[in-house]
């Protein structure tokens, strides 16, 4: 894996601090994982192609918004936290838009 960057960004509810990373792998993939949170809550830390992310939000309905939720199949019986988490980091990276008066 190698590392394109290495970031931080607040929580979707500004209560803590995330840090994660972006990589690619031996085929030029891009990943995500979620490496560290200042809150102390459990996350999960493995990669998650962003093909894989891409996949649920492009299922998603384009009327509804998108939430934790949507994420929830890539963390299966892992922390409840990492969706939310990796949400967070979407919306920082500027790769979702949070709509105006929500959080």
């Amino acid at each position: 894996m190698k590392i394109l960057k290495n970031d931080t960004c607040p929580s979707i509810s500004g209560k803590s601090t995330l840090k994660y990373q972006i990589g690619c792998d031996a085929d030029d993939a891009i990943l995500l994982r979620i490496t560290g949170s200042s809150g102390g809550g459990f996350f999960s830390n493995e990669w998650i192609a962003f093909e894989k992310i891409r996949a649920l939000l492009d299922a998603h309905p384009e009327d509804k918004p998108i939430t934790s939720i949507v994420l929830y199949p890539l963390f299966r019986g892992k922390s409840v936290n990492t969706p939310g988490f990796l949400l967070a980091v979407l919306v920082h990276e500027k790769l979702l838009i949070p709509m105006q008066g929500k959080k």
